[in-house]
């Protein structure tokens, strides 16, 4: 997938159908828009561009306020690269962009870009205060041949009949339920970081050697217990068990994301790695002795391996 910095160097003499959103995480809403955009497409020999912005808009008008997302920006190109479309636009907001009138962006997309349909999500908002929806995209676009198209937020695999969206599965993530954001998401959550030090305890005293990620601000770190993962790294998937949280036996007053990698030796400090999260085995318990804690990991390990 072509990906472009702005709409001015996207490509302009071809037809085109859109799909507008934010599409943090891709979740099955975002999927289906998308989707949806191809599906035009192809009634009517256009290609399909995504049109998506890096970082949130609200990190731009309000620097102060702290927003976590469900991936990073390498994780959304590489979940938009796996979706097959024809190219993508994403931008850079800034407040000037930001502060748009909703037809100035309507112009903005008209004028670069051959437009014969444009896809979006219910509750896809643009422009000003985010005062731009749907209605205001079939006004502009009423006297013209533009198929608009808009995805409803409800689906069968919403949990408790409630709506798809990011902050939906945000909260799942918050509360520790992997396996029912994984549901929403279509895809497994996975968090990207670099292998740091650690003090060394799993492979010192426990005999379970681990290694330390670091992530960037920007990512979602799931609720605090020990969750089944897998280690993608080197092109090779490995099973792994991952402890986030504080480690209450030693007492540690920083959260880490620890992870015992299952047959693997090597040393990847410094690398880069993904983290996958399946499934949230238990929370964090304070044992009495390292020997009780040993037992436990093992325990964890036997109910990961199910997972082979």
């Amino acid at each position: 997938m072509k990906l472009y910095p702005s709409l001015e160097v996207a490509p302009k003499r071809e037809p085109v159908v859109v799909a507008l959103g934010f599409f943090d995480g891709l979740h099955i809403g975002h999927q289906r828009v998308i989707e949806e955009a191809k599906n035009i497409a192809r009634e009517v020999s256009a290609k399909v561009c995504v049109i998506t912005f890096y970082p949130h808009p609200r990190t731009v008008l309000m620097p102060s306020e702290h927003i976590y997302l469900l991936g990073n920006r390498e994780e959304k190109i590489e979940l938009l690269q796996n979706l097959k479309v024809d190219f993508g636009v994403l931008l850079t907001p800034t407040v000037s962009f930001l502060q748009m009138s909703p037809d100035s962006f309507l112009r903005l997309l008209d004028k670069n870009l051959e437009l014969v349909g444009i896809v979006s999500g219910e509750n896809f908002t643009f422009g000003r205060e985010a005062s731009g929806t749907v209605k205001n995209i079939k006004e502009y676009f009423k006297n013209r041949k533009i198929k608009i198209s808009t995805i409803p937020l409800t689906s069968s695999a919403a949990i408790n009949g409630d709506i798809i969206s990011s902050t939906i599965i945000r909260k799942l993530l918050l509360q520790g339920q992997v396996k029912n954001a994984n549901k929403l998401l279509g895809h497994a959550y996975s968090l990207r970081g670099k292998v740091v030090h650690g003090i060394r305890r799993g492979h010192d005293i426990t005999g379970y050697p681990t290694v330390n990620l670091q992530t960037d601000s920007v990512q979602l770190i799931p609720k605090d217990g020990v969750y089944v993962t897998y280690v993608d790294l080197q092109n090779k998937r490995y099973l792994s068990v991952t402890n986030i949280g504080k480690n209450p036996t030693f007492e540690n007053k920083e959260c880490t994301i620890e992870t015992f990698i299952m047959d693997f030796q090597g040393d990847l400090y410094e690398q880069d790695i993904r983290l996958t999260f399946i499934e949230r085995l238990r929370g964090e318990i304070k044992f009495l002795s390292v020997g009780e804690l040993i037992r436990q990991i093992q325990l964890d390990i036997e109910q990961a391996n199910k997972y082979k």
